[in-house]
């Protein structure tokens, strides 16, 4: 007995008029062996990109190792990262008693063939290890006529840079695949356990999820509570597990080995020279460092040392909430509190939307495409190109349909809208573990794979697949306004409940301003009891909106009492003006054609609602022209004014009393002190000039037609 199983991916041939596999026509693709001694978490999923590459995802088979598993079989305790190296978690070797560890025998007792220990404890030797294929995402190019030993160039082949999401992590003629320390059919590794993914027919890019480890409060010691997973990729990579947790972002503590879940190692740790510290301080403890390639140096790791540098993920969420963080020390280690409900900043959370309480199994249900065609069951175009998921173990956790930003979708980056499916798959319908899969079909309609409703059972009324297709309605959610109308006091909170949307504007119907927020939730405050009509209007990310109004019944006496009393002044009418100094032209050159300018200044003070400023010629005389004695300039005297307070007139000839040029207009009333009157002059090469002053006395007037 090795304690060690063959998983293989196999092709059949299906006969459809039988509606059955034909029998003796498997074709084994692909195979490894793993043990089989330690449980859980085995994946796994398939999936197909445009170019018939295949994508399977395999579990890393790390139990959480508790005392439920019996006195001195405690692997991990439910803390931190599963890195516990103690010998004793290794699986029996070769015909060896069931109760006994391979690890625990001197390597010259072993029987021969023992090959490597295998760790159960430390899951650097499987989704921290290049040259195994648990905690792995594998892609290859199965042939079309395979041969009948599974294998690179019998069965498949490995994508290369040409194939959609680039290369694997390891190419076929890399020197850490020569050298057998990885393995060449890697895309994806530290992603634990994923058992569903899918992968978008329209742009092939990858959308998936994984199951976290099993620590259920937030620790000082051990870091962040359980952690599940989601994702976009569009390229192969290292997704920190169980070196780290949300991808790149969260450092675990190191683990000495011993029987009750592993130590806490502190600096200095010998078997981790590479570790930085935590804590404030920097040296709190002993931590793996994710902010570049990471170092394993696990004894049971086959494969390279040092490893990619993590990848970021979209989603992460746990109790401790949905896309928690903290702040970080100059190690970059996260700065850890002790409990869940902590509030920000100790722990900020970037996803409130999700649920953070109970059990977490998320579930990938991919990016829908409407169809073409006459699909009348097909939902609406609204949701075309959203990410949809579910979650096996809680309705609350995650029922949405998101849609991301096309540029930080594979960087990490959060939801740029979300959209609840509850009102669609409600809890009633399909509870708690319940969901196994979420996938659309050729019809534009979602089917979703319902469980037993109870672990490891069999209930033949909840297990199946449940239909969902779209009826008709509107393509987006609606406006959906809920209101929470306290016992005591008047503060109501209202929600948007099941509306979706990107934005919100909230009328109280009380008379006081719109609030316009991207928050789910806020307060408003009444200042008398009775019922109260709020209106919600919702702004879709398509542009769209939509309003509702929600009855807030029978609020309360508020806790306050406004009494309304009038303090009040009068303002007189007032239109003043002043001038400054008069404008001067300087000097007449005669014979040269030119543009003589000046200016002076002005204030204006006006109570009135709106005011205009304007000049005029009240003589008689060469209206609008300077004057010498007996002569009279050929061109027209022009004026403008100019102001940051008011809307200018372009220059124009100054008028007469009866048509007065306006410069200036003032909306509204005004105190300017920074006004400047221009004046233009033209004298022409043949205009005949006459010694002495040439002069105009204007009349500047502030009027108004709403005092």
């Amino acid at each position: 007995m090795t304690y060690k199983g063959e998983k293989r991916l196999s092709r059949f041939t299906y006969d459809d008029a039988t509606k059955s596999f034909v029998p003796g026509s498997e074709k084994v693709i692909f195979s490894y062996t793993s043990s089989v001694y330690n449980c859980c978490h085995n994946g796994a999923g398939l999936a197909w990109d445009s170019k018939k590459n295949l994508y399977v995802t395999n579990g890393d088979s790390t139990p959480n190792g508790t005392t439920a598993n019996g006195t001195n079989n405690q692997s991990n305790n439910n803390n931190g990262g599963y890195t516990n190296p103690d010998p004793h978690f290794t699986i029996p070797c070769p015909n060896a008693g069931a109760t006994t560890h391979c690890g625990e025998v001197p390597a010259d007792q072993r029987p021969a063939g023992t090959g490597d220990i295998i760790s159960f404890g430390d899951a650097r030797s499987t989704s921290g290890n290049t040259n195994v294929y648990e905690g792995k995402i594998v892609r290859i190019h199965p042939l079309d006529d395979p041969g009948s030993s599974p294998g690179v160039g019998s069965t498949y082949t490995i994508p290369g840079a040409s194939a959609p999401n680039g290369p694997n992590l390891f190419a076929p003629d890399s020197q850490a695949v020569q050298d057998g320390k990885a393995k060449p059919e890697i895309f994806a590794m530290g992603v634990r356990s994923t058992y569903t993914m899918h992968i978008d027919k329209k742009t092939d890019a990858i959308t998936t999820a994984w199951i976290g480890p099993d620590q259920s409060t937030q620790d000082t010691i051990w870091g962040p509570a359980k952690t599940e997973n989601m994702t976009m990729m569009n390229g192969a990579g290292n997704y920190g597990w169980p070196f780290c947790q949300a991808g790149n972002r969260w450092d675990y503590r190191i683990k000495t080995p011993n029987l009750t879940g592993g130590g806490a190692a502190n600096l200095p740790y010998a078997p981790e020279p590479e570790a930085v510290g935590g804590g404030t301080d920097g040296q709190t403890g002993a931590y793996f460092d994710c902010r570049g390639p990471v170092v394993n140096n696990s004894p049971y790791n086959t494969g390279l040392k040092t490893i990619p540098a993590p990848k970021p993920v979209n989603l992460w969420f746990g109790p401790q909430g949905g896309c928690y963080g903290y702040p970080t020390n100059a190690n970059g280690v996260g700065i850890y509190p002790a409990g869940n409900n902590t509030a920000a900043p100790a722990i900020y959370r970037l996803c409130p939307w999700i649920g953070s309480s109970g059990s977490q199994a998320p579930i990938d249900g991919g990016i829908y495409r409407r169809p073409t065609g006459d699909k009348p069951d097909a939902w609406p175009s609204y949701w075309d190109g959203r990410w949809f998921m579910i979650d096996f173990a809680g309705p609350t956790n995650v029922r949405h349909a998101i849609l991301m930003d096309p540029a930080t979708q594979f960087q990490g980056g959060q939801p740029v809208a979300v959209d609840s499916l509850l009102s669609i798959i409600p809890s009633s319908l399909l509870g708690g573990t319940r969901p196994v899969f979420m996938d659309f079909g050729a019809d534009g309609a979602l089917y979703v794979g319902s469980y037993a409703g109870s672990y490891y059972a069999v209930n033949n009324a909840n297990m199946g697949v449940w239909r969902f297709a779209y009826k008709g309605g509107a393509d987006t959610p609606g406006s959906d306004p809920k209101a929470v109308v306290p016992t005591v006091g008047s503060a109501v909170q209202f929600n948007t409940g099941k509306s979706g949307g990107v934005s919100y504007v909230w009328d109280f119907g009380d008379g006081s301003p719109k609030m316009t927020t991207t928050d789910s939730t806020v307060s408003h405050t009444y200042d008398s009891s009775g019922t109260k009509t709020a209106t919600l209007t919702v702004t879709y990310a398509d542009g769209g909106t939509d309003s509702k109004s929600v009855d807030a019944v029978n609020v309360a006496t508020p806790l306050f009492t406004n009494v309304k009393d009038d303090v009040s002044a009068n303002v007189p009418l007032v239109l003043a003006l002043t001038l400054g100094s008069p404008a001067n032209f300087g000097a007449f050159q005669p014979s040269v054609a030119r543009d003589y300018s000046a200016s002076t200044t002005a204030n204006v003070l006006a109570t009135s609602g709106s005011s205009l400023l304007s000049v005029s010629d009240p003589s008689t005389t060469a209206t609008g022209h300077l004057v010498n004695a007996d002569y009279a300039l050929p061109s027209a005297l022009q004026a403008k004014a100019t102001s940051a307070k008011a809307v200018a007139s372009p220059q124009a000839d100054v008028g007469s009393a009866a048509i007065p040029t306006p410069l200036l207009s003032y909306s509204a009333a005004t105190n300017d002190t920074a006004v400047t009157l221009q004046f233009q002059q033209h004298v022409g090469v043949t205009d005949p000039l006459r010694a002495g002053k040439y002069s105009k006395t204007l009349t500047f007037t502030l009027s108004t037609t709403t005092p």
